[in-house]
């Protein structure tokens, strides 16, 4: 996985929620998970899920983690059901 262009995705997820605690709160998760992530440029693929339904689509799981074999439409709606 390419983190330089996983950095700016997640930055690209808290400044549409406004803060990392926000977007931490959107997925179920702390912020400093968040942190973790935009620091290390690396997210699991559940949070990746998470992150994609917070953002209302706008940064794709599979964009996050373009290592995993997404199917085309399954992300969003996964998460959507969770």
């Amino acid at each position: 996985m390419d983190d330089d262009r996983i950095k700016p995705l997640i930055q690209k997820a808290i400044d549409k929620l406004g803060s990392q605690e926000a977007l931490g709160r959107a997925c179920g998760c702390s912020q400093n998970k968040i942190w973790l992530a935009k620091d290390r440029g690396k997210v699991d693929a559940d949070l990746a899920i998470l992150i994609e339904a917070a953002t209302d689509g706008e940064v794709k799981a599979r964009d996050l983690r373009p290592d995993l074999p997404w199917p085309a439409y399954a992300s969003a709606e996964m998460a959507a059901s969770a």
